[in-house]
Order: structure tokens, then C-alpha cells, then sequence
């Protein structure tokens, strides 16, 4: 995958996040504010700004990528949020006109299965930050083109 296309990517889908999380009405996202953990949102986009002067990525670090923007839209999509009044509120289901589902609804599963798509975005972000990490390593012990053997110089 391109960079730019990396990049783009990683910045809808947060984009996308916020916005999924701002029509459920509840404490989650204001929570998320006080304590700065929606900053966690924003850690894909500055991991693809990191590697933006490589060019192109490898299949291992593309798939970290796209697995942690998978993981973070559906969390975003599907992690209930809870008011003052009793019910549960899932984002996904307030954009299909369901509204607010009960306590002992079946919808919670949905929200059960959020919860652990965040638990696989931090997996994923901390591998992915490895594979980031190691990758600006290696182009960073390549020597240029230009010094290459068999490269022609053409600053003279």
C-alpha cells in the first residue's frame, strides 16, 4: 500500500470514529474527553504521518494498518455508551432509527462485540507501532541510491 493512500486512510476512519461516537448520546465519549484517552483515536494517524516519506509499505506493516482501522470503526460503530436513564446507547443503532435498546436486549451483544474489537485496536496499535518502528530502522541503515554499487552518480 501507498503511504498517501496509508495516510488517507487512517484519517477517515478516525474522522469516522468521532463522528460514529458523537451520535450516541452518554458519559463514554465526554469520559474519553476529560481523561484524554480519545487521543488514542488519533495515534494511527500520526504512526502513517511517521512513515509517509517511505513511499510504500510492506504487506506485514499494511495489514497491521488495516486490521487496527477495521478494528477502530467497528468500536466505534458498535461500543454501547450508557446515560443517566437506564438503556444502553449503540451508535450503529441510533444511526438505523433502533434508538436506545434495553438492558436485557439481545443488541448488547453487538456492544459486547465492540468491546473486544477495542481490545484487539490496542493489540493492534502496539504491533503495529513495532512494525512501524522497525521498518523506519531498516530504511534508515540503507545506504542511497546514489552510493550503491552500480549506481551512477548524477550530482556532478
Amino acid at each position: 500500500m501507498r503511504t498517501r493512500d496509508n495516510l488517507i486512510l487512517q484519517c477517515v476512519v478516525v474522522a469516522a470514529f468521532i463522528a460514529l461516537r458523537f451520535t450516541s448520546p452518554g458519559w463514554l465519549l465526554i469520559i474519553g474527553v476529560f481523561t484524554g484517552l480519545i487521543l488514542l483515536a488519533f495515534v494511527p494517524i500520526a504512526l502513517a504521518i511517521w512513515v509517509y516519506r517511505c513511499g510504500q509499505l510492506d504487506a506485514a506493516t499494511t495489514a497491521a494498518f488495516l486490521g487496527m482501522a477495521a478494528s477502530l470503526l467497528v468500536t466505534g460503530a458498535l461500543v454501547g455508551d450508557y446515560a443517566d436513564a437506564p438503556g444502553t446507547y449503540i451508535p450503529l443503532l441510533m444511526l438505523s432509527g433502533v434508538g436506545e435498546v434495553g438492558n436485557d436486549s439481545d443488541w448488547l451483544f453487538a456492544s459486547q462485540i465492540g468491546s473486544y474489537c477495542a481490545l484487539a485496536y490496542l493489540v493492534l496499535l502496539g504491533v503495529t507501532s513495532w512494525r512501524v518502528w522497525q521498518s523506519r530502522r531498516v530504511l534508515r541503515r540503507q545506504p542511497p541510491a546514489t552510493l550503491q554499487p552500480g549506481a551512477t552518480h548524477t550530482g556532478w
